[in-house]
């Protein structure tokens, strides 16, 4: 699987909390997942800092979509260095956040 489309489903905090977990980091030796659509899920900014955070570990997503969600300052700093830091990531929408 190369693109994983989630967008709108209102999963909130929980929801991201799982695909931190799974995607990012267990699933990514079974398949090359490069194109994640997380947008207008109802994610708030303290696990969207998370959800950042782990990107650093990330080794296949090149683009992600992480529109309209409920992401402050603390998010957009935090995506800041992920992607300082992981030069795989390409294209990364924060559009329709609170930042």
């Amino acid at each position: 699987m190369k693109t994983l489309i989630v967008a709108d489903n209102h999963f909130g905090d929980v929801g991201l909390e799982y695909f931190t977990r799974e995607i990012t980091f267990e699933y990514s030796n079974h398949f090359t997942l490069t194109n994640l659509d997380l947008s207008f899920n109802f994610f708030c900014d303290k696990s969207g800092v998370k959800f950042a955070n782990s990107l650093s570990h990330n080794k296949t997503i090149t683009t992600l979509k992480l529109e309209g969600n409920n992401f402050d300052h603390l998010s957009a700093k935090a995506f800041l260095q992920t992607v300082r830091h992981n030069k795989l990531l390409y294209n990364l929408d924060l559009s329709n956040n609170s930042i």
